[in-house]
């Protein structure tokens, strides 16, 4: 039954995210940055490790600006602590931690709670946060919205048979509302359809999935759906989490996607 939800609702959706789709075609420099360290899809796997306002404005941090004064040679910096934060570029890197921002640090001790446990909290939203990943198989659940991967799509986010989408996220300090939305723009494009409260229906009008929700979610909307049963094409799923009874305002935003060829 609750496949047949999903199914049946791509063939009218989905969500206007075309600027996004249009304007996120990785950069010659992202592609280097991961192939050297491994950190495709990863939270790393971001123009924001040099561009931390992105997409909005296309500043440079430190490290960009030591990345560009150097040559392109992120070798030649990995000694360098461009966010002055005392950890070094490589550290930072190797610790999946943004080497520009000086306020995301490693936590040499921790800091990440594995999937569905919760253990830790993480702050509602008090500015805007966007953290664009490709698709893995399981979500990643951190405190640290910038790291945090709460989308897992199971095989199909490697080229797999089967759509499992799971979402998960830590518990927050404050209750927030929290939207899921689907886009396939190949099926329809000036449509967006998000989550219902009942946790597997998609309706085209905006609705919070959860409200005053104070987290430690783990949920699997559709089960194990067959990629073979969804139309080819592009498919964007996004989480947004909003302080409770906002609608506009400080916001966290996650987006990954997948294809069927």
């Amino acid at each position: 039954m609750r496949q047949r939800f999903f199914v049946a609702a791509i063939f009218n959706l989905l969500f206007l995210l075309t600027l996004w789709s249009n304007g996120y075609s990785k950069s010659g420099y992202l592609n280097d940055f991961n192939a050297l360290y491994g950190t495709a899809g990863t939270a790393l796997d971001s123009c924001v490790v040099c561009h931390p306002n992105y997409p909005s404005k296309f500043s440079v941090n430190n490290f960009g600006k030591d990345y560009a004064a150097n040559g392109h040679n992120l070798q030649a910096i990995e000694s360098f602590d461009s966010d002055g934060d005392g950890f070094t570029n490589l550290v930072e890197i190797q610790q999946l931690t943004f080497p520009g921002d000086p306020n995301n640090v490693p936590q040499m001790g921790g800091g990440k709670s594995g999937p569905g446990q919760g253990s830790q909290m993480m702050t509602a939203p008090t500015q805007h946060a966007f953290h664009r990943y490709n698709a893995v198989a399981n979500p990643t659940v951190t405190t640290d919205p910038f790291s945090a991967m709460p989308i897992g799509l199971g095989t199909v986010s490697k080229g797999g048979s089967t759509l499992s989408t799971r979402i998960q996220l830590p518990s927050f300090d404050a209750p927030v509302d929290v939207y899921f939305m689907v886009y396939a723009p190949s099926l329809d494009p000036f449509t967006i359809f998000y989550l219902a409260p009942d946790g597997a229906s998609l309706v085209p009008t905006r609705t919070p999935w959860l409200s005053d929700s104070m987290g430690n979610i783990d949920h699997m909307p559709w089960g194990d759906v067959p990629a073979s049963a969804l139309p080819k094409g592009p498919y964007y799923l996004s989480v947004v989490v909003m302080p409770a009874g906002q609608t506009g305002g400080p916001s966290y935003t996650w987006l990954t996607d997948f294809s069927v060829n």
